[in-house]
């Protein structure tokens, strides 16, 4: 009897640390945890209509993170009102992370979109911008451990191929001051010029 009140007690006060881990983690994003059906951290593209304009905004990829500071790059496009094609471009971001590893996911919060490159609509890039910043200003985005642990493998091999230094020597010549007979005899051709030509049988 008393050993099962002792494991009873044991299992609460596991649940009851567990609350208090927790809870700070879903304190500074500003509420509580999310039921799990809720809890969709890869729907990519993500998009939202700002001033008529549909907004898309793609999976970012990874630049660098120290554990807690995230820089990184988005595509992105935008269909203004009316049109047909969409202008693409793509976007700097910043951002600060938290890692949930109990459920798999890694938070980002003030996030900020330093620069937005729209090659085929310059003169709208700050105006995209704007709105590309009001849309992720929206609240906390999430994303799957397992993506971003993908990407901090692609980040490093790739920043391993670059630090490999690329061979690109030039080629070797070697040069004689004595003259070299040739292999071909002297011929005379119909111009009566010298050259020195093969003969063949026949």
């Amino acid at each position: 009897m008393m050993k099962g009140i002792i494991g009873m007690m044991v299992f609460v006060l596991a649940l009851f640390l567990l609350a208090i881990w927790n809870e700070p983690v879903f304190a500074q994003f500003g509420g509580d945890q999310p039921p799990a059906e809720e809890v969709t951290p890869d729907q990519w593209p993500r998009t939202a209509t700002i001033g008529g304009a549909t907004y898309s905004g793609y999976q970012p990829q990874l630049d660098s993170w120290d554990d807690y500071h995230f820089e990184g790059h988005a595509a992105v496009s935008v269909l203004p009102a009316g049109a047909k094609n969409p202008d693409f471009g793509v976007i700097e971001i910043t951002a600060k992370t938290h890692v949930h590893r109990l459920f798999r996911t890694v938070d980002f919060k003030d996030i900020n979109i330093s620069k937005a490159t729209f090659p085929s609509a310059s003169d709208k890039a700050t105006a995209y911008q704007q709105a590309l910043q009001t849309m992720v200003s929206g609240g906390p985005s999430s994303m799957s451990l397992d993506r971003f642990k993908a990407m901090l493998g692609i980040a490093s091999a790739e920043k391993q191929a670059r630090s490999v230094p690329v061979k690109n020597e030039a080629p070797k010549f070697l040069f004689s001051h004595r003259q070299q007979l040739s292999p071909f005899p002297l011929t005379e051709t119909r111009s009566g010029s010298l050259c020195r030509a093969p003969r063949w049988s026949g």
